[in-house]
């Protein structure tokens, strides 16, 4: 960086409580200044957080005619070993700050978001089962990148353990609300009345908002518990709460987008799933399966099937549109392989498409023409359901 160049200096100092507010958004993520370079202070910082890694940002700023170009490393600061560099660049306005906001916004997500390179690091050595505490909250965080019925036991059992141990864990009680929603919703490990287990939903999100009243996470609960009881006064006032604290976290905007969507609020929650991805060049598996299911309801079906390509099977969705989508261009031989897939996944799919995607409020019209697909794919999809706990949506 130029030292005597005032727009640089400028500039570097409003990068910087950009970031800071930027990186304020995620939760799991602690912001210090870096010690002075007295050894002394750098090893009182890591006696504070034994039981915790420790990080380094550091970065160089230059602004070259019109463009702004950030350099930066993360590292380990009790190694020192460097573990990532990256660099970032806009458009250079002296009279805008809107290119270090989205300069800010994009180093954030790259460090801090459930799939970006703290949690990254951090999971390669994550025990499986995680002990209860911040591990298990790291677990929980991650969650969303399997969504299998496996990993929601490990995480509902761990997290339990956490809040018993550590009932002021705030975090803890939110992703709990969010399992136990997902009992539901999923049909995941589900040994208790529907009922049941949205109570015990409700009881973890209000521990979790009187712990944590401003923090995003905290709101995010309250989205998925008031969207699954079919409270949607109460989902829009936790989802406008959830959006004024994390404007930017593509986890908020995902969320919010899918459930929008469900709703039949089609384009406003595909356009907040398209500022996650833009915000998260790295994204989750999931995170763009609902602009493939727009596609399937403006029937382009090709172009759900490009989207659905990129992600992996695992989650039931997946095959399942994939199936549909070729059932639709009238191609059995293609859509077969997608239905032994979904149906390896799920057994019963046929048999409880109708009545979960009731519950998982999707309009009527898109329920009606996904099993219109599917059935010109070849699966039989009967008229009456099986009331059962699974649903053909989901990606928190």
């Amino acid at each position: 960086m130029c030292e005597n160049h005032e727009p640089t200096r400028v500039l570097a100092r409003t990068l910087s409580e950009s970031l800071i507010s930027a990186l304020q958004q995620f939760d799991g993520i602690g912001i210090m200044p870096k010690p002075s370079s007295d050894n002394r202070a750098i090893a009182e910082l890591l006696a504070r957080n034994p039981g915790r890694s420790v990080y380094l940002f550091a970065s160089e700023l230059r602004i070259d005619h019109d463009t702004v170009r950030l350099w930066w490393r993360l590292s380990d600061q009790r190694t020192m070993e460097v573990y990532w560099t990256s660099t970032q660049q806009g458009p250079w306005n002296p009279n805008a700050n809107s290119t270090e906001e989205e300069i800010a916004k994009q180093v954030a997500t790259a460090i801090a978001y459930r799939n970006g390179l703290v949690k990254s690091f951090e999971a390669r050595t994550l025990p499986d089962p995680p002990p209860p505490g911040y591990l298990c909250v790291l677990w929980a965080q991650r969650y969303p990148l399997s969504m299998d019925a496996r990993t929601h036991a490990v995480t509902r059992d761990c997290l339990e353990e956490t809040v018993a141990l550590f009932p002021n864990n705030a975090d803890a009680w939110a992703y709990l609300a969010t399992i136990y929603v997902d009992e539901v919703r999923n049909g995941y490990n589900l040994d208790r009345a529907r009922e049941q287990a949205l109570a015990k939903a409700k009881e973890a999100t209000e521990m979790a908002l009187r712990l944590a009243p401003f923090a995003a996470s905290s709101y995010v609960a309250a989205m998925a518990v008031n969207f699954q009881v079919g409270d949607f006064k109460g989902f829009d006032e936790a989802y406008r709460r959830a959006m004024q604290i994390s404007p930017s976290d593509p986890k908020v905007l995902v969320i919010a987008g899918n459930r929008l969507w469900a709703m039949g609020r089609f384009e406003e929650g595909i356009a907040l799933i398209k500022q996650a991805l833009a915000i998260n060049k790295n994204p989750g598996p999931f995170d763009g399966a609902f602009l493939a299911v727009e596609e399937y309801r403006l029937k382009h079906y090709r172009r759900a099937l490009a989207i659905l390509e990129t992600m992996p099977d695992s989650f039931y969705v997946i095959p399942a549109t994939k199936a549909a989508c070729y059932g639709e261009l009238g191609d059995r031989e293609g859509a077969r392989p997608h239905i032994a897939k979904l149906l390896k996944l799920r057994p019963n799919y046929a048999q409880e498409l109708r009545r979960n995607a009731r519950n998982s409020h999707y309009v009527a019209s898109f329920i009606e023409a996904f099993v219109d697909g599917l059935e010109k794919a070849g699966l039989d999809i009967p008229d009456d359901d099986v009331p059962t706990g699974s649903l053909p949506d989901e990606n928190r």
